[in-house]
């Protein structure tokens, strides 16, 4: 079981802690008022950030005056936490937090990495299937991200649909869902696929008719990436179906599936099943409110993702 599917970890965040998740990105490197009372509270507790090209992820306890009374670094074992927990709240009994005022506008304008209204935002999913014999537990996990198509890009679509013809997909678009969402993320942060590592990236879109302002289009596009080494890979295709709304220049509905098959660790991703392993991938059209609030991921590692090229 992992820490948050513990109900007794839940329980006691409810009880005894005001729980906060928050984007290590903009928790430690963009410039903001949460970065500043975070990070020196999170040095003051994990060594590691001395050195700047450390992630500052991990569990924390403080006070709201920036007192720190614990850290632990990335583990899924309740028990652990748990006793994390414990140690924690001795301290913080030891020596309260001082009473501070926490003026609510520099917070509430901390972070701004939600997409523009014009953008349209759609819900990848990834899970490796069927899981081959002998895999890593970890292996059986989902893997979530949003993927962004910007209003440009919708627009060049409708455009090169007014023929009538099948035509190419942006190339921006097929490169950004190649580069960045046809990665390998069950298992933790995964490395991008770096612009020459991309062999083939070609998605062909047909016009299927229209309803008023919505024009709806089918698409199946061919993909291959591999390191130069080839210690890591895919190749695989991804077909699906959209809706554009005309007038507002965006996607009212998106699905898609792809099945892949991939291969090789991460840096930060190990484990994977030996040799090539089925991934597969579903892509929904997302208006809800993680949506408008969550970002790629990466977009945090200032990655060329509105021009992958």
């Amino acid at each position: 079981m992992t820490v948050f599917a513990d109900a007794g970890i839940i329980q006691r965040l409810n009880n005894e802690f005001v729980p906060f998740a928050g984007e290590r990105h903009e928790m430690s490197r963009r410039p903001s008022a949460i970065k500043d009372w975070f990070f020196p509270m999170a040095s003051s507790v994990n060594a590691r950030l001395a050195n700047p090209v450390t992630t500052s992820q991990g569990f924390y306890i403080a006070g709201a005056d920036g007192q720190a009374y614990g850290f632990y670094h990335n583990v899924r074992d309740p028990q652990r936490i748990q006793q994390f927990m414990n140690a924690s709240l001795t301290k913080l009994r030891a020596s309260p937090p001082k009473p501070v005022d926490i003026p609510q506008g520099p917070i509430a304008g901390a972070t701004n990495v939600g997409p523009a209204p014009t953008t349209s935002v759609i819900r990848v999913f990834e899970r490796i299937t069927p899981l081959p014999a002998g895999a890593h537990e970890t292996n059986t996990r989902v893997g979530r991200d949003h993927l962004w198509i910007f209003a440009d890009e919708v627009k060049a679509m409708l455009d090169a649909a007014k023929g009538g013809q099948p035509f190419a997909m942006p190339q921006n678009v097929v490169l950004r869902i190649a580069r960045f969402h046809l990665t390998d993320n069950i298992r933790g942060q995964p490395d991008r696929w770096r612009a020459e590592e991309v062999k083939k990236a070609a998605a062909t879109v047909k016009p299927a008719g229209c309803s008023g302002d919505r024009e709806r289009f089918t698409f199946s596009g061919e993909f291959a990436l591999q390191t130069a080494s080839n210690a890591r890979g895919l190749e695989g295709k991804l077909d699906g179906e959209f809706e554009l709304d005309a007038k507002a220049a965006k996607i009212v509905r998106f699905r898609a599936y792809g099945e892949t098959q991939a291969w090789g660790d991460h840096t930060h991703a190990r484990n994977s099943p030996a040799g090539k392993f089925p991934l597969v991938f579903a892509m929904v059209d997302a208006n809800d409110a993680s949506a408008k609030a969550v970002p790629p991921s990466s977009y945090y590692y200032q990655e060329p993702y509105k021009d992958p090229r």
